[in-house]
């Protein structure tokens, strides 16, 4: 497998101006009907997700990152728009709240490949209610981060390490 840095490097030399990358968000509960694997792309398509193959499907939603000048640990917004279901079962397992939601954010340059930049695991901490759909606050679960707080370290950066 070709390393995702250098994937990103060609792929951003090459692109056209009109090429994007593929964003999506996964949510991960076991009070879930189904892990939720979403995406901003026009149309569905497969990808690798925690060593499986999942096919995303197209629906809105917004990922605010963290900013560097943000103090303690890292928080991301995600905000999901017109998904009643998803709305409901988020709001059913928060109510228990026996077990955290886990979100993960991914690129993707082309379907049916690992992704070459992920934001997470997360764990949603805070969810607010919107009139077009729902507002989800996570903290980054990820150990290189939480000694560092203005610095992101991701595992893309760091080969030898995993979560």
């Amino acid at each position: 497998m070709t390393d995702a840095t250098d994937r990103t490097k060609r792929w951003r030399a090459s692109a056209t101006s009109g090429d994007i990358a593929r964003e999506t968000v996964s949510l991960f509960h076991p009070g879930f009907s189904q892990d939720w694997h979403l995406t901003t792309w026009h149309e569905p398509f497969a990808g690798n997700v925690r060593g499986e193959e999942v096919t995303f499907t197209p629906h809105p939603f917004e990922l605010q990152r963290p900013a560097t000048t943000s103090s303690g640990r890292y928080e991301m917004q995600l905000n999901l728009f017109s998904t009643q279901t998803l709305i409901a079962e988020i709001n059913a397992v928060t109510v228990t709240r026996t077990q955290a939601i886990e979100c993960e954010f991914n690129q993707y340059f082309e379907a049916e490949t690992d992704s070459e930049m992920t934001f997470g695991p997360l764990e949603i901490t805070k969810i607010a209610g919107m009139s077009r759909g729902v507002s989800c606050t996570g903290t980054w679960l990820d150990f290189l981060n939480l000694g560092f707080p203005r610095t992101l370290y991701t595992p893309v950066l760091f080969p030898g390490l995993s979560r």
